[in-house]
């Protein structure tokens, strides 16, 4: 097929200019008034736009301008099919060439912002045909043909063809080659990628992806589009480097304002010339509506991520007490014995007389062999007891880590630990774990997480006495509670849970625990406390909502982890954990700790699904602030 139109093409290099734009005019009118190809879409769209800024006569005309471009726009391909780069770079204009030479001088890369505008393809090649390096990032075409013509016709001036999805690695590849590469924003994009954000004064979902990229490797950014001037000629223009000024200290909300900023500009060319835009596509899909990617299972996999690992906020709550979402009432707190002594570790050790070596048995005593095997010393359980000064953290310790899901910020973790009181649990002093849940915008529009998570932690034998859970989640408000009596190994597990999808519950029931089993969230300091060594595996038990449940860590590997806060020596722990089924494994798990005493939580990495979900530490206090 390719070969037939570059022969095709070279055949149209005979006919006049004039006379082949007579001829793309002519199939525009055909488009128009035979085949009526998304003729409703255009005026649907412009209508949307244009509001009553322009009458319907104006709005007609616009439609039909539109389509003779259509028009236009295919003889120009056909006819482009057959140039090489020398000729590609005298046929295609080129404005603003000065401004990419001086973005490229930087020596970080270029970004381009590309758009659906004038005879679109010709933009590409009017910088590769000039010899600068150029990539774009850009959807698939659905028909394998297509795609391979149109990868083919780019590849042909020098410009690469990068699929949007698993692009990440080629993109930061081309920037530190101080390449091009063009990002084309004027398509619908839904969630998780795409930004709620304005298009002529519309919602419009709107690719999210330089934004992100431009956080992630600081470049230049220029707009690149084409257009055909009075003669009906096609020109590609590049505008100066955008210069950002006062962005919101909000990652998010950075986000947002660039995304803004982007369709800002494309909206001017497009207001500059309304018939040479690409009309015929549905711009304005609502946001709301089925995502490309499955969300409906994505959404709970986060949530079960996020609780996992202690939820995330920006915005810390001060809710310390628990409600009834479904109105029944919270019950009272059932009355637990408080264990009088440390209690004895989870793994029996070997006593001193075990690990004696015994004198060799008499001959004659073979016969009694069963004997001696039921002699055997036993072991001895070891009381479990922290002293105070070896405990690495201590209230007032605050820990905040950014969460990314596949380069999308997905929210904030927030840890802290505060002062418990003493009183409530039979004068023994306790730690209290405070954390919270907060999603970011963008994750907000598939599954809004706001949740706070607390446990009460004796300080000297690390046993919780209470776990409380609030999840106000985009569909359920629920309130949970744990109180746990370790004297008769059991637990006194309530919630209450509000939802319209999955419907009211209410629960209160005795569980039965493994011994010394703590919850799902002090874990998190549990394991800080245990000494890590290469390849030696630590296992505890923990319960979660009737499941006894062992969390295993592997430690793989010391590295260094470079993070806002500072640098870090590191181990790197693989772990293993069973979110009561809520989270089937999908891959492996990782957490970073730092490779000393205090023993921070600098880094974490989880495989989904789909993605990956991870963490990093961007805000720590560790002096004692709280309860002075």
């Amino acid at each position: 097929m390719i070969r037939a139109l570059e022969i095709f093409s070279k055949a149209l290099g005979f006919i006049p200019r004039p006379l082949l734009l007579g001829v793309g005019t002519g199939i525009g009118l055909f488009w128009f008034y035979i085949l009526r190809f998304r003729r409703a879409v255009i005026f649907e769209n412009l209508r949307y736009a244009f509001g009553s800024q322009k009458t319907e006569s104006e709005i007609y005309q616009i439609a039909r301008s539109n389509s003779i471009h259509y028009g236009k726009t295919i003889v120009d391909f056909l006819l482009s099919v057959g140039w090489n780069k020398e000729q590609a770079a005298k046929n295609i204009p080129l404005s603003g060439e000065e401004h990419l030479q001086s973005a490229l001088a930087k020596g970080r890369g270029v970004y381009m912002l590309c758009m659906h505008s004038g005879a679109w393809e010709f933009s590409m090649p009017a910088l590769s045909a000039r010899g600068y390096p150029f990539d774009v990032v850009v959807k698939r075409a659905k028909s394998p043909r297509v795609n391979e013509l149109i990868t083919w016709y780019r590849a042909k001036t020098g410009t690469t063809t990068f699929a949007e999805t698993r692009t990440t690695s080629q993109i930061f590849q081309s920037l530190t080659a101080n390449r091009a590469v063009g990002f084309v924003l004027d398509q619908f994009m839904g969630p998780p990628i795409g930004l709620p954000v304005k298009f002529f004064g519309q919602t419009a979902g709107t690719a999210a992806a330089l934004a992100l990229f431009s956080e992630k490797r600081d470049a230049p950014v220029l707009l690149l589009y084409n257009y055909r001037d009075a003669a009906g000629r096609p020109r590609s223009v590049i505008e100066p480097a955008i210069e950002w000024h006062d962005l919101p200290q909000d990652k998010t909300e950075r986000l947002y304002y660039k995304t803004q900023v982007f369709n800002d500009m494309i909206e001017r060319v497009i207001r500059q010339y309304p018939d040479q835009w690409l009309w015929i596509h549905r711009r304005w899909k609502a946001f709301n509506g089925e995502p490309k990617w499955q969300l409906k299972a994505l959404a709970p996999v986060m949530a079960a991520v996020l609780f996992a690992f202690a939820g995330c906020s920006s915005n810390p709550s001060s809710r310390d007490g628990i409600t009834s979402p479904t109105g029944q009432g919270v019950p009272e707190e059932p009355q637990v014995a408080i264990p009088q002594e440390a209690p004895t570790q989870d793994t029996p050790l070997p006593t001193e007389e075990a690990q004696v070596e015994k004198k060799p048995e008499p001959v004659k005593a073979k016969k009694k062999k069963t004997a001696a095997v039921e002699t055997k010393p036993e072991k001895k359980l070891v009381k479990r007891s922290f002293n105070i000064a070896d405990i690495p953290f201590e209230v007032g310790e605050r820990q905040v880590i950014e969460l990314n899901w596949t380069m999308i910020p997905a929210g904030r973790i927030t840890l802290e630990v505060r002062p418990g009181n003493d009183k409530l649990f039979n004068g023994r002093p306790t730690f209290h774990f405070w954390g919270s849940v907060r999603s970011s915008k963008i994750v907000d529009t598939m599954y809004r997480i706001n949740n706070t998570i607390q446990s009460y932690v004796d300080k000297e034998w690390f046993l919780p006495y209470k776990f409380l859970l609030t999840m106000d989640e985009k569909m359920q408000f629920k309130e949970t509670r744990a109180v746990f009596d370790h004297t008769k190994n059991k637990a006194f597990y309530w919630s209450d849970r509000k939802s319209e999808r999955w419907g009211n519950e209410v629960q209160n029931r005795e569980d039965t625990i493994v011994a010394n089993a703590i919850d799902m969230y002090s874990a998190i300091y549990y394991a800080r406390i245990l000494n890590f060594k290469i390849g030696e595996t630590q296992e505890f038990a923990v319960y979660e909502n009737n499941k006894n449940l062992t969390v295993t860590l592997i430690p793989v590997a010391n590295e260094l982890v470079a993070t806002p806060v500072g640098t870090f020596q590191c181990m790197k722990i693989r772990t293993i954990v069973h979110l009561n089924n809520v989270l089937k494994p999908t891959g492996d798990m990782f957490v970073w700790l730092s490779d000393d005493f205090k023993k921070y939580i600098v880094k974490f990495d989880a495989t989904l699904k789909i993605g990956s979900l991870r963490g990093t530490l961007v805000e720590l206090r560790d002096r004692n602030l709280a309860g002075k």
